[in-house]
């Protein structure tokens, strides 16, 4: 069973220790380059949220269902990144803020679920950019459906030598503040296995790290006790006051952002 503080995207329920921090990147950074020269009408166009940056914290109290010694609660900080989508615009510069400002969090565990690059040129800039993130914590990843158009094993073996685990098809345990945390991956519905079965793991809390949020009941079904989720962006069409519209999920907007506990 997953018990979680269900928390919306809006400013006012958005959580960072107290509210959610906002980050205007070009204004942070001093550097104009950061929007990309395509970027000069998006950043002023009202309502867009272009070249900003903000930081949300989920809580969830996760009680895992499986038998197992019990110990004291604990509690375990995850960064989650998602869908940096490499592509020129904004520039490098925005990633190294956002790569900056992740260092700053303190995570016991570091997880990418995909979509890194939408230019294979930049492949080397992504992955010299996120290398730093290695130091401070262990870090895995699985693909999206946005590298699979690529040359996605050489993403893949990238990411592998900067010192980011693949967890695609399989599954990685660490031992993180007395606790035994697996962490599996799925880059499904476009490439890979089946994610691993962990219903019967002893493990204190099983994760599985998925491009898509359409393998929710895939991790239901195999055991996991939470699934992270990136691909919809929020909503990838969203309006002011009415919220997203268009999400690429076969549930629509319904898992566009968002913390949530059992089916759809």
């Amino acid at each position: 069973m997953q018990t979680v503080v269900w928390q919306r995207r809006q400013k006012k329920q958005a959580r960072f220790g107290s509210p959610g921090q906002q980050f205007d990147v070009v204004a942070a950074t001093g550097d104009v380059s950061v929007r990309g020269t395509p970027g000069l009408l998006a950043r002023v166009w009202p309502g867009n949220e272009y070249c900003r940056l903000e930081c949300n914290v989920k809580r969830a109290t996760v009680t895992p269902h499986r038998q197992r010694p019990q110990k004291p609660a604990a509690v375990l900080r995850i960064l989650h990144l998602s869908d940096l989508h490499f592509i020129g615009t904004p520039g490098t510069a925005y990633y190294e803020f956002v790569v900056r400002t992740a260092m700053q969090q303190q995570a016991d565990l570091i997880l990418f679920s995909g979509d890194l690059i939408d230019r294979p040129e930049l492949l080397d800039a992504a992955v010299r950019t996120l290398q730093p993130l290695t130091s401070l914590a262990p870090c895995c990843f699985v693909l999206g459906n946005h590298d699979w158009r690529y040359d996605f094993e050489e993403v893949r073996r990238r990411l592998q030598a900067s010192g980011w685990r693949s967890v695609a098809g399989s599954v990685e345990i660490f031992l993180l503040k007395d606790r035994h945390i697996a962490i599996g991956g799925s880059e499904r519905p476009w490439m890979g296995a089946e994610p691993v079965l962990v219903a019967n793991s002893l493990c204190d809390l099983t994760i599985l790290l998925s491009h898509s949020p359409d393998q929710l009941p895939a991790a239901q079904r195999l055991g996991y006790d939470l699934l992270l989720a990136g691909h919809t962006h929020g909503g990838q069409v969203v309006l002011p006051v009415v919220g997203p519209v268009f999400s690429p999920s076969r549930y629509g907007v319904a898992l566009a952002s968002g913390l949530f506990q059992g089916a759809p």
